[in-house]
């Protein structure tokens, strides 16, 4: 589960530059990346605790 805190350190200082960049479309899709992986790892950690 420490796989989200990590991901969350460097996903939300790109949206923020990315945001100030004027960069929207890139940021929107870091956003979406981000929370896909994120469903993805929690998926795959709850198959393995069971």
């Amino acid at each position: 589960m420490g796989f989200l805190f990590w991901q969350l350190l460097y996903v939300l200082p790109l949206t923020i530059w990315l945001k100030r960049r004027g960069k929207i479309g890139m940021m929107k899709g870091g956003s979406i990346g981000a929370v896909i992986t994120a469903l993805l790892n929690g998926a795959c950690y709850l198959a393995i605790a069971r």
